[in-house]
C-alpha cells in the first residue's frame, strides 16, 4: 500500500510482481491407464543412459531393463548403443560408460526392436518415467517403430504421492531409505534392478496405504488433498499489468501462504490459470 500511494503521488508507475514457487499439481503417476491388477502383473522396469537431456538432439547409449513377477526378477535385458561420435567427458564421468564400451554395438533400431519385443505387453516402470519414455518413444519414431502403448508407472511420482514428507525422492535417496542395493548409480542395468525392487515395495505400499489394486486407480488422487506437497517447485516471475491482475496477484500470494505452504509457499499451476487475467 505504501508503494502504491507513493507511486501515485509522485507520478511513478510501479511494477508489481513476485518470484513464485510454481508447481505442476497435475503430474500423473500412471500413463496409458488400464484396469490391470497390480499383484499378478508382469513388469518391465527399465532405464536409459543418454548423451544429454534432450530426447530430440541427444541419443540413448545404454538401454537396460529387468522383468519382474511377484517381486522377483525373472529376466534381464541390457544393450549399449554407439552414438556415432565420441562421448563427452561429462557423460563418461556421470555414467561410467566409455567409448570402448559402446564401440561396435548393435544399431539403435535393432536394440529398440529387441527391447520392444522383449517387453511385450508388460507394465513398464521407470524412475522419472516422463524422461525415459520420452527418449524411448522419440527414438522409436526416428527409426520407424510404433511408439510403446504399454501401461506405465512412474516410481518418482508414486514415491512423492506416498511419502510427501521425504526431503527428496531421488533414486539413490529412496534405495538407501528402504535398504535396497544400488550398485552403480547412473548405469542403466543397476538403476533398473534397484528401481524394480523399489517399485515392488511402492506398489505394495500403495495397496496398504491407499487401497490401490489396479493400474487405473493411481491417478484418482492426482491434484487432490496434499498433492501439492509432492510436486517439485520451480521458479517463475509473475507481474501484474492491470488492477485486476494486482488483485489476482494478492490472491495468489495469500493462497500460497495459507493453503499451499509446505516448507515454502507454493502456487499450483491450476490456481494460477484460474487467476490468469491481468498477469504476465
Amino acid at each position: 500500500p505504501e508503494a502504491y500511494g507513493a507511486g501515485k503521488k509522485n507520478g511513478v508507475k510501479i511494477l508489481y510482481g513476485i518470484e513464485a514457487n510454481l508447481i505442476d499439481d497435475g503430474v500423473p503417476i500412471a500413463y496409458n491407464e488400464r484396469h490391470t491388477g497390480l499383484k499378478d502383473a508382469t513388469y518391465v522396469v527399465f532405464d536409459v543412459e543418454t548423451t544429454g537431456l534432450s530426447a530430440v538432439y541427444d541419443t540413448i547409449i545404454e538401454l537396460a531393463g529387468v522383468k519382474m513377477k511377484d517381486g522377483e526378477i525373472i529376466d534381464k535385458f541390457e544393450a549399449f548403443i554407439d552414438p556415432g561420435h565420441p562421448l563427452s567427458a561429462t557423460t563418461i564421468n556421470l555414467t561410467g560408460i566409455t567409448d570402448d564400451m559402446v564401440k561396435g554395438s548393435d544399431p539403435i533400431e535393432v536394440v529398440l526392436q529387441n527391447f520392444k519385443d522383449w517387453s511385450g505387453d508388460a507394465i513398464l516402470i521407470a524412475h522419472n518415467a516422463s524422461f525415459d519414455m520420452g527418449f524411448i518413444n522419440t527414438a522409436y519414431t526416428k527409426v520407424g517403430i510404433e511408439k510403446a502403448e504399454n501401461s506405465v508407472i512412474d516410481t518418482l511420482e508414486l514415491a512423492r504421492f506416498l511419502y510427501p514428507h521425504f526431503k527428496n525422492h531421488r533414486l539413490n535417496t529412496l534405495t538407501k531409505k528402504f535398504n535396497i542395493i544400488l550398485e552403480q548409480h547412473h548405469r542403466a542395468i543397476f538403476d533398473a534392478e534397484a528401481t524394480a525392487y523399489l517399485g515392488w515395495k511402492l506398489i505394495k505400499d500403495a495397496k496398504e496405504m491407499r487401497d490401490i489394486d489396479f493400474h487405473d486407480q493411481f491417478n484418482n488422487y492426482m491434484g487432490e488433498g496434499d498433492a501439492y506437497k509432492r510436486a517439485r517447485p520451480f521458479h517463475a516471475t509473475i507481474y501484474a499489468k492491470t488492477d485486476v491482475g494486482l488483485k489476482n496477484l494478492f490472491k495468489l500470494v495469500s493462497m500460497s501462504q495459507i493453503n499451499y505452504f509446505f516448507r515454502i509457499p507454493r502456487i499450483p499451476r491450476s490456481e494460477l490459470n484460474k487467476l490468469r487475467e491481468g498477469l504476465i
